[in-house]
């Protein structure tokens, strides 16, 4: 479909149905290595990586 415009999910529903998953559940150890980072919501949104996301939610 290389004239559709599909979004990331769409994509990956798209894909998910022609490849095979193999189901796996983190460890507390997976938990852990996630990177954290805090951020906080200003009036104007929720600065990440230099972008400014905002939503009415």
């Amino acid at each position: 479909m290389p004239r559709h415009s599909l979004s990331p999910n769409q994509m990956y529903v798209a894909l998910s149905g022609t490849v095979p998953q193999v189901p796996m559940k983190l460890t507390r150890d997976d938990y852990i290595a996630l990177p954290l980072a805090w951020r906080s919501v200003q009036p104007y949104g929720v600065k990440f990586a230099g972008l400014v996301y905002d939503a009415e939610e």
